[in-house]
């Protein structure tokens, strides 16, 4: 399958094992793990090494993963808490990143390896 199939196609869903426990989400750090392994954070904002296609170590959810659109080229953002990332950025600041609209003539995207 060829771009961007070979790439979307990672977004589908991963088969489970068995049950997955929910974390209690009074504990804000598990909780916060949990969210983005199932919402799969990970796939478009960890840099990954050229060659195996794996996250690189130490760099996880650091951002600068490259998509070129019609409008030129996007990098996805670090979520990390350092400075350059989120930071101290309030929740309801995040949050409201996630809830503002989109413009749907800007989500065509050519995602490259």
């Amino acid at each position: 399958m060829g771009l961007p199939g070979n790439w979307l196609i990672r977004l589908l869903p991963e088969p489970l094992d068995g049950p997955v426990a929910h974390p209690d989400e009074a504990g804000a750090v598990a909780y916060g793990r949990y969210l983005t392994v199932v919402a799969r954070c990970a796939f478009c904002h960890s840099p990954r090494d050229s060659a195996s296609r794996q996250p690189i170590e130490g760099l996880e959810l650091a951002g600068g993963i490259a998509f070129y659109g019609r409008d030129g080229v996007f990098y996805s953002t670090n979520l990390t808490p350092h400075a350059a990332g989120l930071g101290d950025m309030s929740e309801d600041k995040f949050i409201a990143l996630f809830r503002r609209e989109a413009d749907p003539s800007r989500m065509e995207l050519n995602i490259m390896p």
